[in-house]
């Protein structure tokens, strides 16, 4: 029977690495192809084999062919045509029996590679020289035409091709040092691997480059040496002798090398530094010490570098200097670490001592630091010879602190010896500092923190005053001036200054002021918090609705507590950050008439159990309130003069930008018109401007207030008319 072309081919691949295998290593490339001659027809695709490149082709099994027309051969196919392939013999044997017998014998045999008799092994090697075509096997018949073919073979064939020429791969192409301190050394290791079924053979290595001398190279194997699919290792020392940067290039040149790999390159680069020390502080201060003493300081020796530096020496540059290093002459100082270096400072005579060090290292680089320092004499210095306390509160205390010591100028030679200290007044006045017998080193300063508590009240600011003294061992001493005086009691007034009308009925707001008729409680010396007070009314006649805040504690830092019961209320205001100021408005009770109250029942508005939260309290006296019914518009103050006349509250109220102030004015007893002026005040009762000056007639008037080009905020308007005056609070609220 006819069949197309049987084609039996050898692929050639890369195999995968061993799993043992690191990865820059190369394993040698090898295919193992099965080929059955069993009467199918397989194609497998040709590869095209590098040329000039050596393979080993292993071939095992046997076939047996039919007819003694048929012939056996190997060749390198140029292409594969159905019907018509071009080829180059290899070997050709014509078999005339069809006895069963080892078909690869005469293939090896005709090529020269082995001779002999049929191999009953049926194993056989054989070297090929690829010209760059792929690699194939067939059966044919020659008795026939060529497109004639039988595919009556039998047997098995196992062929398996691996590259024969030898190829090199390299670790590491390139190692870089890094940075290396010149006069030390740094090694880094290299391998190489062969691959390919005939050794790698490694004729000769060279070190080249304008810095080839820099570098060192030692090699696992004594050179020259063959590699067979396996590795050799380097060793690759550089060694700078200066600063800068540093190449080299390692050649290494084989004798059987196939193309690029008969001279492989490993680039070598390196950066030599000098060595960096740095040092804390560059410059040592020892101050001022007295002739005949020594003083010892550390100067820190930094090593900036990335390698172990070696200090072989320190020494001060002037002869018979102040300044001696003491401990080893070598210091080794591992790489950014540090040493720290006793210098010590010993004058004799009086003077300004300055010095240089030289530091030197194992690669001999010099380095510098520095030292100075003052051999002086005693002399007292007193920073302040009087301490003023000013006033303080009974009981409480105030801190000043002055400065004494061996002043550091002018200079000398001897300490300053303090043998005794006297406190004066050591009730009133407490000394924190050394007291009794101490001696001063030149330069030295002592802090004394000294504490006023007066004990006792002295009016017109009476005599708390006193001393501390210090005597020194030549009889000499110094004495520091304390003045003080004790705060006397504050007197303040809680009042609700005005009568107040209101109709049976309606609703009226009733202000409490706080008048500070000495300092202002918000001063350093009383700062105080809190108020608490209890505030009684008639229940019978008058309900109390709220209590709030006024413009004094308006700030959202104070905090209002109120507890109702039957005809009072007890008030606390308090804060943690803030202070009373020095008077205002402080709180706002709005008040409720009872709709059967007659005319002219009235309430008084009693203020008690008053306590301010300060260790000293203000001496306070209260005006008490007054709450009458009437049958007038709007509340009246009533005091004295003109009974016809008063002021109304601001309303809208608060406002935004403009309020009507309504205001009557009565009747003089002359006839004559009155004379009205209603003043303007912050809330911090600083003068802000006049509204209203002028002479009025009597009758009811509306003052219009534009609050347009003023800031919010509480403002204080006061009404003076004919003998009356009166003061409310309007809010500005933009």
């Amino acid at each position: 029977m006819r069949l197309w072309p049987k084609f039996f081919c050898i692929l050639i691949v890369c195999a995968a690495s061993a799993a043992s295998a690191q990865q820059w290593q190369i394993p040698t490339p090898r295919q193992s192809l099965p080929v059955p001659s069993d009467g199918s027809t397989v194609n497998y695709p040709n590869v095209n084999l590098i040329p000039g490149m050596k393979y080993r082709v292993h071939t095992s099994g046997w076939a047996t062919v039919s007819s003694t027309k048929e012939t056996a051969d190997a060749c390198y196919y140029w292409q594969v045509i159905p019907f018509a392939p071009t080829f180059i013999p290899v070997s050709i044997k014509t078999r005339t029996s069809g006895a069963n017998e080892d078909w690869f014998y005469n293939f090896w045999k005709a090529s020269g590679f082995q001779g002999g008799n049929a191999q009953k092994s049926g194993i056989y090697d054989a070297s090929i020289l690829s010209s760059g075509n792929p690699l194939s096997f067939r059966f044919f018949d020659t008795k026939e035409p060529p497109s004639n073919y039988y595919s009556d073979n039998t047997g098995s064939i196992l062929i398996e091709v691996a590259r024969e020429t030898p190829g090199i791969a390299i670790q590491k192409d390139t190692l870089d040092f890094g940075t290396v301190r010149a006069g030390t050394q740094k090694s880094l290791l290299d391998s190489i691997e062969s691959y390919g079924v005939e050794g790698y053979s490694v004729v000769n290595v060279s070190m080249l480059g304008t810095s080839a001398s820099k570098f060192s190279v030692t090699s696992q194997r004594v050179v020259p040496f063959v590699l067979t699919e396996t590795t050799n290792e380097f060793v690759f020392t550089y060694s700078p002798t200066s600063a800068g940067r540093d190449s080299a290039e390692f050649h290494i040149f084989s004798s059987n090398g196939f193309g690029a790999d008969r001279e492989k390159v490993i680039y070598l680069y390196g950066n030599g530094i000098k060595t960096q020390l740095t040092f804390s502080p560059d410059t040592l201060d020892f101050g001022i010490i007295r002739a005949g003493k020594t003083k010892t300081l550390p100067e820190l020796i930094i090593n900036g570098n990335n390698v172990t530096v070696s200090v072989t020496g320190i020494t001060p540059e002037t002869p018979g200097s102040t300044y001696s290093i003491t401990g080893s002459p070598n210091w080794v100082i591992p790489n950014g670490n540090s040493v720290s270096i006793p210098v010590t400072f010993a004058p004799t005579v009086t003077g300004t001592f300055f010095e240089k060090f030289d530091v030197t290292t194992d690669d001999g680089s010099l380095f510098h630091f520095y030292a100075t320092g003052i051999c002086g004499a005693p002399s007292v210095d007193l920073e302040k010879a009087v301490l003023d306390f000013g006033k303080v509160i009974l009981k409480q205390s105030k801190k000043l602190q002055d400065n004494f010591g061996n002043a550091p100028l002018p200079i000398g030679t001897a300490p300053l010896n303090v043998v005794s200290t006297f406190n004066s007044n050591p009730a009133e006045y407490t000394i924190t500092g050394n007291q009794g017998v101490k001696s001063y080193d030149p330069g030295h300063l002592e802090t004394y923190e000294v504490t006023f508590s007066p004990q006792v009240h002295i009016p017109l600011c009476g005599n708390h005053d006193g001393y501390f003294q210090l005597n020194y061992d030549d009889g000499t001493s110094t004495t520091i001036t304390f003045l003080g005086c004790d705060h006397a009691p504050l007197d303040v007034n809680l009042k609700i200054d005005t009568n107040y009308y209101v109709s049976a009925g309606q609703e009226l707001d009733v202000v409490q002021k706080l008048i500070d008729l000495e300092d202002p409680l918000d001063s350093a010396i009383t700062p105080v918090d809190s108020l608490s007070e209890r505030i009684t009314y008639d229940a019978s006649l008058f309900d109390l609705l709220s209590v709030s805040k006024g413009a004094l504690i308006n700030a959202a830092e104070w905090n209002l507590r109120s507890v109702p019961m039957a005809g009072g209320i007890d008030v606390t205001v308090n804060s943690t950050s803030a202070h009373l100021g020095p008077g205002g408005p402080l709180l706002v009770l709005r008040f409720r008439a009872h709709s059967d109250a007659k005319l002219g029942q009235f309430t008084d508005l009693v203020q008690s159990n008053i306590k301010f939260g300060n260790p000293f309290e203000p001496l306070a006296t209260t005006d008490p309130g007054k709450i009458t019914i009437s049958d007038i518009c709007f509340p009246v103050q009533v005091t004295y003069g003109n009974m016809g006349t008063s002021i109304e509250q601001n309303n809208p109220n608060p406002f935004n930008p403009a309020t009507h102030i309504h205001y009557a004015i009565g009747r003089n007893s002359d006839g004559s018109p009155v004379q009205v002026r209603i003043s303007l005040y912050d809330a911090l009762g600083r003068f802000v401007g006049v509204l209203v000056d002028e002479a009025k007639a009597p009758g009811m008037y509306d003052y219009v207030f534009d609050g347009s080009s003023y800031s919010s905020g509480a403002y204080l308007y006061v009404f003076q008319a004919g003998g009356i005056l009166d003061r409310k609070t309007m809010v500005l609220a933009k």
